[in-house]
C-alpha cells in the first residue's frame, strides 16, 4: 500500500508541475515526499548516513524553494513546521555520523514513549516534529 501511495504522490507531484508549474502547491507536495522518504531512511536501526544527508539536504533546499513561492506568507505554519523537521533531522544524522553517544539521562528518556521526544539529536524528536508538519500540511487543504 505504502508503494501504491509513493507512486500516486509522484504522479501527483508530475500533474501538479504540468498544470501549475512549480508553485507553493508543487513544493509543499514535495517537501511531504522528500520528508517521508528521510524518515523511513532514518528510521531504521543502521542507515546511510551519506544518504540521509544528501536527503536532507534536498529537503532543505526544497523548504527554501516552497518558502520563495508562498506569496503573501500565507502557509507559515506549514514551512515553518518543515523547516523544524529538516532541522531535528540533520541533527540526528550528524549524532548518528558522528557517533555522539546519548547519556544515561537521554537513554532512560529514549525508553520512554512519552519522553523520548525530548531527547536532543534523537530519532524521537525527528520524528515529533515530521507529524507537526504532516498536520500542518493536511491543515494546508
Amino acid at each position: 500500500i505504502q508503494e501504491i501511495n509513493d507512486k500516486r504522490q509522484l504522479a501527483e507531484l508530475k500533474n501538479i508541475e504540468e498544470r501549475e508549474g512549480r508553485t507553493f502547491h508543487y513544493y509543499s507536495l514535495a517537501v511531504m515526499i522528500s520528508a517521508k522518504q528521510i524518515n523511513n531512511l532514518i528510521s531504521q536501526e543502521k542507515f546511510d548516513v551519506d544518504a540521509a544527508m544528501k536527503k536532507v539536504a534536498e529537503l532543505e533546499t526544497l523548504v527554501a524553494q516552497a518558502k520563495e513561492s508562498d506569496k503573501g506568507g500565507m502557509n507559515f505554519s506549514f514551512i515553518n513546521s518543515a523547516d523544524q523537521y529538516q532541522l531535528e533531522a540533520k541533527k540526528y544524522v550528524r549524532r548518528v555520523r558522528d557517533k555522539v553517544p546519548y547519556s544515561d539521562w537521554d537513554k532512560e528518556h529514549l525508553q520512554d514513549a512519552n519522553t523520548s521526544w525530548m531527547v536532543d539529536d534523537s530519532f524521537p524528536r525527528a520524528l515529533r516534529e515530521y507529524n507537526e508538519m504532516v498536520d500542518d500540511y493536511n491543515s494546508l487543504r
